[in-house]
């Protein structure tokens, strides 16, 4: 157990990876998020192994900000990330 001033938070909490459930948030964290979709680090060779089969499914702006970021960013805080548009959807 780990204690936070008065609030005692399960070992599990800390163990547990993060599953994105794309049925339950519907995108919110590339829609809402202050960046993109989250991304683990071997998830980034995915990503490039599929790009050329994705690409013709992409609109016009997102081809554009892909050329410009690439096809995923460092983000400081949160590490890997899908690229956004103006900080808003990815």
């Amino acid at each position: 157990m780990i204690a936070i001033n008065n609030i005692l938070i399960s070992d599990e909490v800390v163990k547990e990876q993060f599953v994105c459930d794309l049925g339950k948030c519907k995108g919110a964290c590339c829609v809402d998020g202050d960046a993109g979709a989250p991304l683990e680090k071997e998830e980034l060779q995915h990503i490039n192994d599929v790009f050329e089969a994705v690409l013709p499914y992409l609109n016009e702006e997102s081809k554009k900000e892909i050329d410009r970021q690439g096809r995923y960013v460092y983000d400081k805080e949160y590490g890997w990330v899908t690229p956004t548009i103006d900080s808003k959807i990815c």
